[in-house]
C-alpha cells in the first residue's frame, strides 16, 4: 500500500514533468512561429530594399546622362559664342580700320 503510494507519488511527478514539457514545448512552437513570421517580414523589407537601390542606381544612371547631356551641349554652345566673339572681333577691327581710313583721309 505505501509503495502503491509512493508509485503513485512518482506518477503523478512524472505527468507533472510531461505537462511542463508539452507547455514548453507550446511556448518554443509559439516563439518559433513569431521568428518566423518576423522572418518574412524581414524578407520583404529586403526585397523592397532591393527593389529602391535597383530604383535609385537607374535613376543615378540617368541622372549621369542628362549631365553628360548637358555638359556636351554646354561645351557646343561655347564653341558658337567663341565662333560670335571672333566675327565681332574682325568686325570691329575692321570698322577700327575704316575710321583711321576715314580720319586719314579727312
Amino acid at each position: 500500500s505505501s509503495k502503491n503510494a509512493s508509485l503513485e507519488k512518482a506518477l503523478k511527478e512524472k505527468e507533472g514533468t510531461i505537462t511542463d514539457v508539452k507547455e514548453q514545448l507550446q511556448a518554443t512552437k509559439a516563439s518559433e512561429a513569431q521568428l518566423q513570421k518576423e522572418l518574412q517580414s524581414s524578407k520583404a523589407s529586403e526585397a523592397q530594399l532591393q527593389k529602391d537601390k535597383v530604383a535609385l542606381e537607374k535613376s543615378v544612371t540617368s541622372l549621369k546622362d542628362d549631365l553628360a547631356t548637358q555638359v556636351k551641349s554646354n561645351t557646343e554652345l561655347e564653341a558658337k559664342l567663341g565662333a560670335v566673339y571672333d566675327v565681332i572681333a574682325d568686325v570691329k577691327s575692321q570698322l577700327d580700320e575704316q575710321l583711321k581710313a576715314a580720319s586719314f583721309s579727312k
